[in-house]
């Protein structure tokens, strides 16, 4: 197992470094993607508890240092050989409901974690429905705030419903899954 200097938890000794977990988590989703080695930085830094700091190092120390990881470009990176080693493919999260709450954890907002369970099916909302249902204006600079908040966190996507009206739908990673899973 890597040593690194930032663990998630506060120095719990049971705790799983970042850099392990960032290997780890290449490994899970490697797996799932049928053996492609090409894994999506922002489902592993979500899968991590986020962009901290502590991953930001972690993932520099794996790439220059360890060279345990290549990084494809901003959106993807990849185990290299010696990482894969490294890597312990375990299920590190059990379900989306598990990578959800997760998720949650790094939003502040009461109305955001709302928001978030509104659209925890993997579904797509009106803005107007979803404005509703957390007792917001759909004009509210506060609204309008929340949402730029949560796509910035790559949490949310806007998108079109059915019908054309402007929607949200959460981002994939939110589902390691599959939607509706």
């Amino acid at each position: 197992m890597i040593k690194h200097k930032s663990k998630l938890g506060g120095g719990n000794k049971d705790t799983i470094p970042v850099a392990q977990r960032i290997l780890n988590n290449c490994a899970v989703l490697e797996a799932r993607q049928g053996g492609d080695p090409k894994v999506s930085r922002d489902q592993v830094a979500a899968m991590c508890g986020g962009k901290t700091k502590g991953f930001v190092n972690a993932l520099s120390t794996l790439k220059n240092q360890k060279k345990q990881i290549d990084i494809i470009d901003k959106d993807f990176m990849a185990l290299t050989d010696a990482g894969r080693r490294q890597a312990e493919a375990v299920a590190t999260i059990g379900s989306n409901r598990e990578q959800l709450e997760q998720a949650k954890d790094r939003v502040k907002s009461q109305k955001g974690k709302a928001l978030m369970d509104l659209l925890a099916d993997g579904g797509t909302r009106t803005r107007k429905y979803i404005a509703e249902n957390i007792d917001f204006d759909m004009n509210a600079k506060g609204f309008k705030n929340l949402l730029s908040s949560l796509k910035s966190e790559k949490i949310i996507e806007y998108c079109k419903d059915e019908r054309g009206e402007p929607a949200i739908v959460m981002c994939d990673w939110l589902f390691p899954f599959g939607r509706y899973a």
